[in-house]
């Protein structure tokens, strides 16, 4: 359900990305904005960064969760089902940023908060193995 979920999330995201940017020189040739162009803009930017939020938040609660009882087999559960999700991000974020005009910062972005928490999360679940080494010894 956790992979579905972050799936539908960055697709989302990804979908109202390229809108945006699709959209964007057709703004630019006009010489003056309306109200209604601006609330527009105004109301994708909220929508792109709300799915973003909520694939951040999805990734941290997961997370917390995984960590919450130091279960090491939990970690690398959480850890062996974000790494493949991860690598199909990236694998989609960049065939579509070679069929489309939009910037690969853009495409991966939800990835960056998640993969340098994860890193983190890595050298936790290593502090517990030392940990319970040094209990069992």
């Amino acid at each position: 359900m956790y992979f579905i979920l972050m799936w539908l999330l960055y697709i989302g995201y990804i979908w109202l990305t390229i809108y945006r940017l699709k959209r964007s020189p057709m703004l630019s040739k006009k010489l003056f904005l309306t109200q209604e162009d601006i609330n527009n803009i105004s109301q994708l930017g909220k929508w792109t960064s709300n799915f973003e939020t909520m694939f951040m938040l999805l990734f941290i609660i997961a997370m917390i969760i995984s960590c919450y009882r130091k279960n090491i087999k939990a970690i690398i559960r959480f850890i062996a089902v974000n790494i493949p999700l991860f690598i199909g991000i990236f694998v989609v974020g960049y065939i579509l940023f070679l069929i489309t005009a939009s910037p690969i910062g853009n495409l991966l972005e939800p990835l960056f908060l998640p993969i340098f928490l994860m890193g983190g999360l890595l050298i936790y679940m290593l502090w517990l193995l030392i940990k319970k080494r040094k209990l069992v010894e």
